[in-house]
């Protein structure tokens, strides 16, 4: 099965319209040398939050809180000071 690009999954559920996918990916083409999630964000199309969300459907990938995630004193011990 064929995975839809972020753009057209954010289409596709009406957080943006064509024409602000099509400005972003010119933007984007024009050598702006940006993710077009970022571009989006940067326009005020979506917001961070609509990203990530879309992201993580899209992806398959849960999102994880990491500072909800208590990590062992011990493991932070091996980490090298620099």
């Amino acid at each position: 099965m064929k995975r839809k690009r972020i753009g057209e999954m954010l289409v596709e559920v009406g957080l943006i319209t064509r024409e602000q996918l099509d400005e972003a990916v010119l933007l984007q083409q024009s050598g702006k040398n940006q993710r077009l999630g970022e571009i989006l964000v940067e326009k005020g199309f979506i917001t961070d939050q609509q990203l990530l969300e879309t992201l993580e459907f899209v992806l398959g990938i849960p999102r994880i809180e990491l500072s909800k995630i208590k990590i062992d004193s011990e493991a932070i011990n091996l980490l090298p000071a620099s």
